[in-house]
């Protein structure tokens, strides 16, 4: 039995504006949401669970960056 994908690809359709009110809110929002995750990422991967160890040193930069780089998508659709 072959399943097909329903899901659609990002150039199948335009996505619609985002409200430049919106993008200000998740970029305001942007230091909490990166401490959670990193606080996710901590409790469930052992590796980063040490916050001083080298491993995890750069885990809030990663997050931050990763954050920040899908504000500045959504933004462009603006």
């Amino acid at each position: 039995m072959r399943l097909t994908s329903t899901v659609s690809t990002p150039d199948a359709l335009p996505a619609p504006p985002v409200p430049p009110a919106l993008v200000q809110r998740l970029r305001d929002q942007l230091p909490f949401v990166a401490a959670e995750v990193e606080d996710v990422v901590r409790r469930q991967a052992p590796e980063y669970a040490q916050p001083d160890d080298a491993l995890s040193g750069g885990l809030r930069t990663g997050v931050v960056q990763a954050l920040t780089l899908f504000v500045d998508h959504v933004a462009e659709a603006v």
